[in-house]
């Protein structure tokens, strides 16, 4: 092949398939092909595609794609005299301002051409069939429209369906929650005992609608050293959000993972998704030198690198708490106290080094912070998604031992991912930088947005507080929360609503409204936020702690949904800093493409005219509008 080209979307580096999307300048030309496709009149639902393949100026002898599945769509655009496309049967067409179906594993071609010449083929990687319903939803969200085995292709671009799998069984009967702990997988992977879904009801009837959203970024996945072996020991894990992050945002999986988590419903979520790894029920018995025998006997070899996360119970040094907050001396204050000590432990005894990464707010007593940097031997940071990462605010304190605080950037190939620290209310805080969720395009069931405050930037959405525990309902907050700080119309809805979440939840920035309606009646029209809208703020793929759907509805109930989401961490902020240890610690760098073997080439069509070309209501082309994406994108390295 000669010329530049870029595959975008669905591909597969060193470590398995990942999804290679950079930034908002190939989200556009993946929305503008669709729009081709759509508003051309030429896509029907049965053609689906994860990639998209941009050759600039290119020529390719006779060949088959090793890594497509088959059915494809090229392109032709651009000013150019020859430059045919060759099917199999040895025909030549023009492509230009033309689209043509055909059968990629079967012999195909293009000529020699004078002037610019863009080719855009759209098809499926063979790699498809390797990915679960997370990476799926991730590729439907971004625009694709992915297949797989029982499932059919998504209808609109950027709309994201939280239709989980149904229940699954293990061979004795029980929820996913009793099924046997393996090491760890990507997201939605098939391993261990879990079941392949069979036929999914319609998830109308327990959570109608969709979530539409977009995700816009810059930095994309990376790719390790050959020889780079990471393990990641997680305590107080909850639903993963370390794995995630890596699976899903930087197309890494660990060699080897541990969890140590109790909670039922956290450990049926996390089973779900990563049926491989490792989970350890009692965080008193996971003593650093049970952690050290297990990782021995998994053979982790002398020179790898322990990632130590921790989320540890935060009650006790809420600010909400106010001057019930117990601190250290609190049973659940307690916990962050010991999990120091077994992080200690393992940092003096491990014949590996050891990087940590903990997660927990801000305390009420700045006292308790300061004990925390000592015990943990690094200084904590505070960092908030709002407003770089979008509308949602979570301000919270990590400890963390790779991000020295006289650093400016972090080396990101040819560019760098800036630094940037401030000094606010008593903290050293730090400016993430990663995917950044658009506030104006978030709906639900496309009658549903944020309020108009938020979409506009001005104002953010709260953090989310967890459910009442029971029908009594959650009692007035104290200190600097209190019922003084909240307005009365949300006092009113919290009342009203049987005061199921903190306050400040009830107040207009916090809820959900309902498009187009009048100011008078917009009273009326609002909404506490769904599990799958507070999934997406907190950058999760929508869906991601449904873990199954039967007769009663969908388990978890919602509920517990809200309350698993509102523990754990913001996975923008999370992909920030994993993105940084892998950098720092294991000298990862932006991922490049691998080829795996090539596909045995099914019996298939030759090829077949398409797309005819079709004004869109401003005059211009379709195809038009899509040569100026990519020519805005500046593709012009090699695949």
């Amino acid at each position: 092949m000669r010329g530049d080209g870029k595959c975008i979307g669905l591909t597969v580096s060193q470590r398995g398939p990942c999804i290679k999307v950079d930034g908002a300048k190939h989200r556009r030309i993946i929305t503008a092909a669709a729009r081709v496709l759509d508003e051309g009149g030429a896509l029907t639902e049965d053609f689906t595609f994860t990639s998209i393949q941009v050759g600039v100026n290119s020529t390719s002898g006779r060949h088959c794609d090793r890594n497509n599945l088959g059915p494809s769509i090229i392109i032709g655009l651009g000013d150019f005299t020859g430059g045919s496309f060759v099917d199999a049967s040895g025909h030549h067409h023009d492509l230009r301002g033309k689209g043509r179906l055909f059968d990629g594993t079967q012999p195909h071609e293009s000529t020699e051409f004078r002037g610019h010449r863009v080719s855009v083929v759209l098809f499926t990687y063979n790699a498809v069939s390797r990915i679960g319903t997370q990476m799926l939803q991730a590729l439907e969200n971004i625009g694709f429209r992915p297949r797989a085995s029982g499932r059919r292709p998504a209808k609109a671009p950027r709309t994201t369906s939280n239709d989980p799998p149904p229940r699954t069984q293990t061979q004795s009967g029980g929820s996913p929650a009793d099924r046997p702990r393996h090491t760890a997988g990507p997201i939605g992977a098939a391993g261990g005992p879990a079941a392949q879904p069979t036929e999914t009801p319609t998830l109308a009837a327990y959570d109608p609608g969709r979530v539409h959203y977009v995700l816009t970024g810059e930095w994309g996945e990376v790719v390790l050293p050959q020889d780079a072996y990471f393990v990641v020991v997680g305590y107080f894990s909850g639903l993963a959000p370390e794995h995630v992050s890596l699976d899903l945002y930087l197309g890494i999986h660990p060699d080897l993972a541990i969890a140590v988590e109790d909670n039922p419903e956290c450990k049926a979520v996390v089973a779900r998704h990563f049926p491989d790894i490792i989970v350890l029920d009692d965080a008193d018995k996971a003593t650093a030198s049970v952690i050290i025998e297990i990782l021995k006997s998994k053979n982790v070899p002398p020179g790898a690198i322990i990632l130590l996360s921790a989320g540890p119970p935060c009650p006790d040094y809420s600010i909400i708490r106010g001057d019930r907050a117990q601190g250290r001396t609190g049973p659940e204050g307690r916990k962050f106290v010991d999990f120091c000590k077994t992080a200690r432990e393992l940092k003096a005894t491990s014949p590996w080094r050891v990087e940590l990464l903990i997660e927990n707010v801000v305390p009420m007593n700045p006292e308790d912070a300061k004990f925390f940097d000592k015990e943990l031997g690094v200084q904590g940071i505070v960092v908030d998604p709002w407003p770089e990462l979008g509308p949602y605010g979570r301000r919270r304190i990590w400890w963390q031992s790779f991000i020295k605080q006289d650093m400016t950037a972090i080396p990101w190939g040819d560019h760098s991912i800036p630094l940037k620290w401030r000094r606010e209310r008593g903290y050293t805080q730090l400016t993430p930088c990663a995917d950044r969720l658009e506030a104006h395009s978030l709906s639900w069931n496309g009658e549903w947005a944020l309020h108009e405050s938020v979409r506009t930037g001005q104002r953010r959405v709260p953090c989310f507080s967890t459910p009442a525990p029971d029908d009594k309902g959650r009692p007035p907050p104290r200190g600097a929360e209190s019922l003084d700080t909240v307005s009365p119309e949300a006092i009113e809805r919290w009342l009203a609503q049987g005061r199921e979440y903190a306050p400040w939840q009830y107040e207009d920035v916090a809820l959900l409204w309902r498009l187009n309606t009048s100011p008078a009646s917009r009273e009326q029209d609002w909404l506490v936020m769904p599990p799958v809208v507070r999934e997406v703020l907190h950058h999760f793929p929508p869906g991601y702690t449904a873990v199954s759907v039967d007769g009663e509805g969908l388990w978890p109930p919602a509920k517990s949904r809200a309350r698993m989401v509102a523990n754990s961490w913001h996975l923008g902020v999370t992909t920030f800093l994993l993105r940084a240890f892998l950098v720092i610690a294991l000298g990862a760098t932006p991922a490049t493409s691998f080829a795996p073997p090539p596909a045995e080439p099914p019996d298939g069509l030759v090829s077949q005219e398409l797309i005819p070309v079709r004004l869109s209501p401003g005059g211009e082309s379709y195809l038009d509008s899509l040569a100026l994406m990519i020519r805005a994108a500046g593709v012009t390295y090699g695949p």
